[in-house]
């Protein structure tokens, strides 16, 4: 059975990315920060109407400390994708946000996602195919000046893709970085 973990699955993206593989056949782990009720409404929706899958709600919230990533991605099921689609999105100019909330959407945005891809990378690796989705800034690393830390740390995370390939078999793993223009919102 082909299973996927949807990061930030009860967001407008996360959601159309969790109904378009749940179209496709996929079981999935639809992880949420908050949002339990929703992402356990998400859930029984989706298992009306593909019976035959697996619909999991998780929570965890991405400003967790190393053990608890230990801990999340220990009790998973293998899994075969690992969709990347939460995030902090912040509109204020540089110089009118606090260090705090730069340290929050870099742990968010960036860290957090590279210790989790470096925490699943063997269990992907053991699936015959195998993909990690990074949803990147629509502005790429050009931002317009409201969104200068976010898209430059989504930026970063569509980074990530260029130096993993060559560790990655081939013909079975894909790495990839999509900005959130690519995808369509419900």
């Amino acid at each position: 059975m082909k299973r996927a973990l949807i990061f930030g699955a009860t967001g407008g993206i996360g959601q159309a990315i969790a109904a378009r593989l749940a179209e496709s056949g996929w079981s999935m782990y639809l992880h949420c920060n908050r949002n339990w009720e929703e992402a356990s409404d998400l859930a029984r929706t989706l298992a009306e109407k593909h019976s035959l899958q697996d619909f999991m709600p998780i929570k965890l919230n991405f400003l967790a400390g190393d053990d608890q990533l230990k801990n999340f991605a220990s009790s998973l099921l293998p899994v075969n994708a690992v969709v990347f689609a939460q995030g902090i999105t912040n509109y204020d100019f540089l110089g009118s946000q606090s260090s705090q909330v730069i340290d929050q959407i870099i742990k968010v945005n960036l860290e957090n996602p590279i210790k989790l891809t470096k925490l699943l990378e063997s269990q992907l690796l053991k699936q015959e195919h195998s993909r990690i989705v990074y949803l990147g800034s629509v502005y790429g690393a050009r931002a317009a000046p409201w969104k200068q830390s976010t898209a430059r740390l989504k930026a970063g995370s569509a980074a990530l893709r260029r130096p993993m390939p060559g560790k990655l078999p081939p013909a079975a793993s894909r790495l990839m970085s999509l900005p959130q223009g690519r995808s369509t919102r419900p």
